[in-house]
């Protein structure tokens, strides 16, 4: 029996049929999910993008990592990525994180996030925007001097992949 795309399917169970198929990960516990952004319409649009493969990197303030006192991303981190409902989309594996000032950020790391037209004024203009607004909540200005993390990714799975896996 084949799962339907619209079907909504729990981080847990993605993860189950993933170790199916990939027994070199069977010593890692089942990954944190999360979506990206804030809101319903960007979020599924970004977990769509990571499913299709056009978004391989993220993006976020160290100075909010700082302040909420939470771990910074590693390198060979698995994360699974969700829709804003919570629903399983990917897999994804970091293979690189950067530190790097929001002025440093380069056309080519713009395009890797996938946003938009993929341009770094884009890219500029979205993060701008959504930075000022997470500051805001903490009475800081933003300054393009901030330092961002900024992780690329490859996708391992993707619902996709678990809708084409016969149940077992």
């Amino acid at each position: 029996m084949l799962v339907n795309m619209s079907s909504k399917i729990k981080p847990s169970e993605l993860w189950n049929k993933f170790m199916q198929i990939h027994k070199e990960y069977k010593n890692i516990e089942i990954p944190g999910d999360y979506y990206f952004c804030d809101n319903k319409k960007d979020a599924n649009e970004l977990a769509k993008l990571v499913k299709n493969g056009i978004k391989t990197a993220t993006s976020s303030l160290k100075f909010l990592y700082d302040l909420e006192k939470e771990e910074l991303p590693k390198v060979n981190e698995l994360s699974i990525i969700t829709d804003f409902d919570g629903n399983a989309v990917a897999i994804i594996k970091n293979i690189k994180v950067e530190f790097i000032k929001f002025f440093d950020v380069t056309a080519e790391l713009a395009s890797k996030e996938g946003e938009g037209d993929k341009s770094l004024e884009y890219w500029r203009q979205a993060h701008i925007e959504v930075f000022k607004k997470w500051l805001k909540e903490f009475d800081i200005l933003f300054d393009e001097s901030m330092e961002i993390v900024y992780e690329s990714f490859e996708v391992l799975f993707t619902i996709d992949d678990y809708n084409s896996i016969e149940c077992t």
